[in-house]
């Protein structure tokens, strides 16, 4: 079995053995178990203290800087995987190409409700630079931060291209959600107008 990293929950691999192009992670487990805050927004600031602008500015200055864009024409997505040489043993739903300080990834993403399905490859900078042509229109421009609030890594992205702050708290089981640390008075999670892709412009 190749080295990459992959996340068991009946895990299956998700590509083909004949891709010469290996894939860095490969995730094939149950829904994500998270928490989404929405913290600052143009119009309002969803924190206790009335601290979100002040939270965004410090991320501004001293966060990790991410662009991401996504291919949504499912013919040229098909495309470029083909001229990557990647077989995908599924359909995928989701095709977004990330840059997330020096680091370039390709990440193809199935969700579903009950299942997660994510592959991860690593891409040079000229292949980033290549295939971020073909994501005009859709892109999301931020800085993350990560922080530790009550024993819990919260990220906090903050948008560059608009006035925006959203946070969010992965756990591993249902019963942690009970414990998670309230960032704010706007819980968000699984409302699809927040996510990334739907943000992109």
């Amino acid at each position: 079995m190749a080295k990459e990293q992959t996340e068991d929950l009946g895990f299956r691999a998700l590509v083909t053995p004949e891709n010469k192009f290996k894939p860095v992670k490969q995730i094939y487990n149950g829904y994500e178990i998270e928490k989404r805050f929405l913290v600052l927004t143009v119009e309002e600031d969803f924190t206790k203290n009335q601290q979100g602008l002040k939270l965004y500015n410090e991320i501004l200055e001293t966060g990790t800087t991410i662009e991401q864009g996504y291919i949504t024409d499912i013919q040229r997505a098909k495309e470029v995987l083909e001229e990557l040489e990647i077989d995908l043993d599924f359909r995928p739903t989701t095709i977004r190409f990330r840059k997330y300080g020096t680091q370039c990834i390709l990440t193809v993403k199935d969700r579903k409700e009950t299942k997660k399905r994510e592959v991860e490859w690593e891409l040079d900078p000229k292949q980033f630079r290549k295939y971020w042509r073909e994501t005009k229109g859709a892109r999301v421009y931020k800085k993350r931060m990560v922080r530790e609030v009550k024993g819990y890594q919260v990220e906090y992205d903050a948008f560059t291209d608009r006035l925006l702050l959203i946070a969010e708290i992965e756990v591993t089981s249902e019963k942690e959600l009970l414990k998670l640390p309230k960032i704010s008075t706007s819980d968000i999670t699984g409302q699809k107008q927040w996510t990334n892709k739907t943000l992109s412009k």
